[in-house]
């Protein structure tokens, strides 16, 4: 890849960023140069390495001695940061913000290039909540030249905090999470039960207490669909129903991008009982495995998801709600069919390509904003 002319730079230091950073780099590396700028620690440090993408991987201490390390070289770092990105950098998009973005994100005032910060929630999720959070947010909303968001809902909420002054734009169809090409349709399993799949990070706003409810409901009236819980996070208060269904499986555990592709190949039916959201990954992946999906009417995912035509969505957060949709999708295999076929095809419509297309044009688009004006 050629970087002899300045390019976007995507940004992510923290774990959690990793996740959307890789894919986006991916994706618009397709048809631009594009650069990272990520942690000594992060898990495709190599594979920005072997694609000529890497930028600088700021070394992240992850232990006292290493934290010593960090904060003895960090004028140093900061230094090599800002002249790299003075000579290769057009743009510095934030993917997601980090405590670490608190050390590095100040000196960009230096560098002279637009900065653009993604926010992903505007509030905590209900299990999440901390100051801490809240302030590295706002602290890297106050580097940004333009906040973008990646739902009308987070923008809407985002609007109504009297402290928030920043330029703003909606990315609809920003998040990218896969580079592997999409799955095909699927057609209904009928040799078999149908496999139900609750996965991503296990918290109390995504109602797993709720979809274990809906479960036992389900379990009573006869119904034998199998479920896996799949993700890390606390299930000591969910154990004892867990133990009372006849056909689950839990792998409690952070999901490798090669053990969440099988699961998602595996299973049959994605399920997001959530009793709040932002927008949602994992309704991005049940979309990309041509999965139907059934979902609360919550936050984002209406905005996701076209009820009836890629997922049902409940009517109420409720389990009888969610016993109800699920019952529907698993038994009737025209309207399996008939969903799996639209999750594909939203996802076509909404894929990897037509994100970096729509990032490519904001990016241009604030390049020029930012261009000082000459006057005559």
């Amino acid at each position: 890849m050629n970087h002899s002319k300045p390019c976007p730079v995507i940004w992510a230091i923290g774990n959690k960023g990793y996740l959307v950073q890789s894919p986006l780099v991916t994706a618009l590396g397709v048809n631009t140069p594009v650069l990272a700028v990520t942690s000594s620690n992060n898990i495709n440090l190599q594979e920005f390495t072997d694609q000529n993408q890497l930028l600088l991987a700021i070394p992240t201490p992850d232990n006292w001695l290493t934290g010593l390390q960090f904060l003895i070289n960090i004028r140093s770092v900061r230094k090599q940061l800002v002249q790299k990105l003075k000579l290769q950098a057009s743009i510095v998009h934030v993917v997601m913000c980090s405590p670490w973005d608190i050390f590095f994100l100040g000196v960009l005032s230096k560098v002279g290039v637009p900065v653009i910060v993604t926010i992903h929630d505007a509030v905590q999720h209900k299990g999440e909540e901390s100051a801490l959070t809240d302030y590295i947010r706002d602290w890297c909303i106050s580097k940004a030249d333009l906040v973008t968001v990646l739902s009308n809902h987070v923008a809407n909420i985002l609007r109504l905090d009297p402290k928030f002054k920043k330029p703003m734009q909606v990315v609809a169809d920003g998040l990218v999470m896969h580079r592997k090409s999409a799955l095909a349709a699927r057609s209904y399993p009928s040799h078999r039960p149908i496999k139900i799949l609750f996965h991503g990070r296990i918290h109390a706003y995504k109602g797993l207490d709720i979809l274990l409810n809906a479960m036992l409901l389900l379990q009573s009236k006869g119904k034998n669909y199998s479920l896996t819980i799949a993700g890390s996070g606390e299930l000591g208060g969910h154990k004892d129903k867990i133990k009372m269904l006849n056909h689950i499986s839990v792998k409690n555990h952070f999901l490798s991008d090669d053990e969440l592709s099988h699961l998602l190949v595996e299973h049959d039916v994605s399920v997001l009982p959530y009793i709040e959201a932002s927008q949602s990954a994992v309704a991005l992946d049940a979309l990309w495995a041509a999965l139907p999906a059934v979902a609360t009417p919550v936050g984002a995912l209406p905005q996701q998801f076209n009820d009836g035509f890629d997922a049902l969505l409940t009517t109420k957060i409720d389990a009888a709600s969610i016993a109800d949709a699920l019952a529907r999708v698993c038994d009737d295999k025209i309207l399996y069919e008939h969903l799996s076929m639209g999750a594909h095809q939203s996802y076509k419509k909404t894929g990897p390509m037509q994100a970096a297309n729509q990032w490519l044009a904001l990016y241009n688009k604030t390049i020029i904003r930012h261009q000082p004006t000459n006057h005559v």
